[in-house]
């Protein structure tokens, strides 16, 4: 399943730029196109149908077919270099033709350069026209074939075709409704379902070309000028026309370009032609290890103004490796596309545009799945793909073509392509089995000061309407061991947006909730000798809520009643046996606390992918009313939490420079309950994360007041590409640079009884950090010096890839 998932990713991400029924064939004609002098064939060559917007092009081979609807009928053929030819095609009878193409020779003058770089001025005119073409244009039509042909190391293992109409709004951008579908028979998946053909198809002559994750600018955008360097390096005809060939690279290796040879006709100051590779900002961390490309795409004229793409051709490869664990074949993919039969100013499908649809599925058409097998559709098959076609089976799946290798293909289990490929797993022994829970149960484990070692079980049930999680446990150092908890939600509306729910909890946790730790972590902590990071009590309590969730948006209004206790430290308990006596929990108040909040909250939390990459974006802002059974000693908290990361520098790439903030702040009015002081995390020992004070250690600040400001800008891989470390750069490795400012206060009046117990940040903490990133991939190391007094830390955490 895991090598599914990678293909689909892999097909989809080399190329994503967003861009009627089939004709009915005629007469089928075929043939080859060579050159008149060599007798070597001639790859994509332009073939339309004289009178119409309707053509081809010939395979690397120089082979073609089209479909000729109406007899008599004239083919036209042009490749630059060559004078074009026309072939008649006066009825039926003609079936089977050779065009033999003879070159064109032109001696460019030796050129006196006396002012500008005479390719400058040929580009200015080339983007000045095409904004004044682009202007007049408002939307188009068109049929499209696509073609990918996949393959790894040792030959070709799928091929996919695809036939779709393709319609342009300058406003909306691309749709592509797909007509019929035909792949080779060991492809179990229905990759149609889930990719697009036509709309992985770049317009290289657009202002901005999406390829890979990167938004690369265009040879012809507004500002190229800037951004390229381009040099005439010779001449060619066509139908006795001058077409210049001008090379193109950035100026800057740090800017998202191509690098490539264009052809410009001259006459038009149009594009005819381009090929293109990405420049050396085209940069990935591991595991990819490499991604290489390249690029082609031809131009004609439609409607006597529109210079549009014919085709697109591509051949990418990408390698992905853990190292010596693991390592994929390389994964290639040649895509060919031709684009015929354009419809200027054509009306377009409410279908796909009043519904926000970039694909459809023309169902009746798909189901007939006929319009491939028709003559004169498609690009004809080169010879390793018509042997590729006809030879592939079922059992040449997809799984067995890149199957890795390594060190981790060698554990038990791990060496049966085809019981991977069908998602066979052995039956887990008991220990395996407990440890990692079944669908319904999962086991729960934790070790800390006040409970020493807690275990038990969860459960945990959702539907489309309804969610319940339930566990309980047993610890063995406590006068009550026994701890157990319930949540329920139901959702309700037609779209689910409402919600009402109510959880019971009984039993021992941590006084004040962390955001950057959980029990796990604390135990993780405690076990290995740094000592207990929380501090603890005994609770009772029932809460009801109720709310509305659209998207990312949630707001949530919860009544609560609590019984909080006092719990004593019980153990001191560590793997290493260090002597020494547990740290007190701190006293709380036992009077029944009861609290009305509401809470508005933008963003996930529990969002694991931002957790683990860094970014993502999230705010809360809550607001709790209480009082604990006395009316004088009622209080009112706010707090907040800010989590977001902005683009700097370098948007365009895959990985853009970025600046991450998070803002932790809270008050209060009245007399707050220690239970409800806020927190600024520390580290535990020398794991670095992100919103936390990295040089203090084992603990965190607490107050009835708060506030923290934590801030890392990631310069990605540019501070070594800038060096010249360029080798660095395709490793990976990058440079962030953060810092955080916080502080806690323990305001008087307020109910401390031990105020030796609590840690309180005695004034401003302010430290700054500076970390190496991506070191074997996956791991960041950072070095944090305190500005306020002398201390520092060294740490260790999981790459920032955002």
């Amino acid at each position: 399943m895991l090598r599914k998932l990678i293909f689909i990713a892999m097909l989809a991400g080399v190329s994503s730029v967003r861009v009627g029924h089939a004709q009915q064939p005629g007469h089928i004609v075929r043939g080859q196109v060579l050159d008149a002098q060599t007798g070597e064939s001639l790859p994509s060559a332009n073939i339309r149908i004289e009178g119409t917007f309707r053509g081809t092009i010939t395979n690397a081979d120089g082979v073609f077919e089209i479909a000729i609807e109406e007899t008599p009928a004239e083919l036209v053929f042009r490749y630059i270099g060559y004078e074009s030819q026309r072939y008649a095609i006066p009825d039926r009878s003609v079936e089977q033709i050779e065009i033999r193409m003879q070159p064109t020779t032109y001696q460019m003058p030796e050129l006196v350069v006396t002012g500008e770089n005479p390719a400058i001025g040929i580009m200015r005119c080339v983007i000045d026209r095409k904004q004044e073409r682009r202007a007049l244009l408002s939307s188009y039509a068109s049929e499209a074939y696509t073609r990918f042909t996949v393959a790894n190391d040792t030959g070709i293992v799928a091929i996919i075709e695809t036939l779709s109409d393709v319609f342009w709004d300058k406003e909306e951008g691309m749709r592509e409704l797909v007509k019929s579908r035909r792949q080779t028979s060991n492809l179990g998946i229905e990759l149609t379902d889930y990719l697009p053909a036509a709309l992985l198809m770049a317009n290289l002559y657009d202002d901005d070309i999406a390829l890979a994750g990167y938004n690369f600018v265009g040879v012809t955008h507004p500002d190229a000028l800037d951004i390229y360097r381009f040099a005439l390096q010779g001449t060619r005809l066509i139908d006795d026309r001058l077409v210049y060939d001008i090379a193109v690279a950035p100026k800057s290796r740090l800017n998202t370009g191509f690098v490539g040879k264009i052809a410009v006709l001259s006459d038009e100051c149009a594009l005819l032609e381009v090929a293109l590779e990405p420049g050396e900002a085209f940069l990935f961390p591991p595991p990819v290890t490499g991604i290489n490309a390249t690029l082609y795409q031809q131009y004609d004229s439609f409607d006597g103004s529109a210079w549009l793409p014919v085709d697109f051709r591509s051949d990418i490869g990408v390698d992905i490796s853990f190292g010596p664990l693991l390592t994929f074949p390389t994964f290639k993919v040649r895509q060919v596309s031709r684009l015929t039969d354009y419809r200027m100013e054509a009306i377009l499908p409410d279908s796909l545009y009043a519904e926000g649809k970039y694909l459809g599925i023309d169902q009746e058409a798909v189901a007939a799945d006929t319009l491939l097998d028709r003559e004169g559709v498609a690009v004809p098959f080169e010879e390793p793909e018509r042997v590729a076609y006809a030879g592939i089976d079922s059992t040449m799946t997809i799984g067995k073509a890149f199957e890795p290798t390594g060190l981790l293909m060698r554990l038990p289990g791990q060496t049966d392509a085809q019981a991977n490929e069908n998602d066979e797993t052995e039956e887990p022994g008991f220990l395996s089995g407990f440890i990692a829970g079944t669908e319904w149960v999962q086991p729960r484990f934790r070790f800390n000061r006040a409970e020493g070692f807690h275990g038990g079980l969860s459960t945990e049930y959702e539907s489309d309407r309804f969610y319940l999680e339930g566990g309980g446990g047993w610890s063995r150092e406590l006068e009550d061991p026994w701890s157990y908890d319930i949540s329920s939600e139901i959702r309700i509306g037609s779209e689910r947006r409402g919600f009402i729910g109510a959880s019971y909890f009984h039993g021992v946790e941590p006084r004040i909730r962390s955001r950057q730790y959980g029990a796990m972590y604390a135990t993780m902590y405690s076990l290995f000798g740094a000592g207990d990071y929380f501090d603890y009590l005994h609770n009772q309590r029932v809460r009801i809520s109720g709310g509305y969730n659209r998207n990312l948006l949630r707001i949530t209004l919860a009544l609560q009643r609590e019984i909080p206790e006092s719990v004593e430290a019980v153990t001191a308990y560590d793997l290493f046996g260090k002597p020494g006596e547990p740290r007190p929990n701190p006293p709380v108040s036992h009077k029944e606390l009861r609290s009305a909040s509401v809470t508005v909250r933008y963003g996930d939390p529990a969002d694991l992918m931002a957790t683990l990459l860094g970014g993502g974006r999230y705010a809360e802002l809550e607001i709790e009313t209480g009082d604990d059974e006395n009316i004088y000693e009622d209080y009112l908290r706010i707090a907040t939490n800010i989590r977001w990361t902005f683009p700097t520098f370098f948007s365009r790439r895959f990985l853009p420079n970025a600046l991450s903030v998070h803002l932790t702040a809270g008050s209060y009015l009245g007399h707050l309950p220690v239970q409800r002081f806020g927190i600024i995390d520390g580290t535990f020992g020398n794991g670095f994360v992100f919103g936390t004070l990295r040089t203090l250690v084992g603990r965190p600040y607490e107050g009835n007041r708060y506030a923290g400001f934590f801030w890392e800008h990631n310069f990605q891989t540019i501070p070594f590409e800038v060096l010249g470390l360029q080798g660095l750069a395709q490793r990976g490795y990058g440079i962030i640079v953060g810092g955080a400012h916080a502080r806690t206060w323990i305001s008087r009046p307020n109910p401390v009884k031990r105020p030796d117990l609590h840690l309180s940040s005695q004034g401003m903490h302010h430290e700054i950090t500076v970390a190496l990133n991506g070191i074997f991939g996956f791991l960041q190391v950072g070095f944090s010096q305190r500005l306020d007094k002398p201390d520092h830390n060294i740490g260790i955490s999981m790459k920032r890839f955002f």
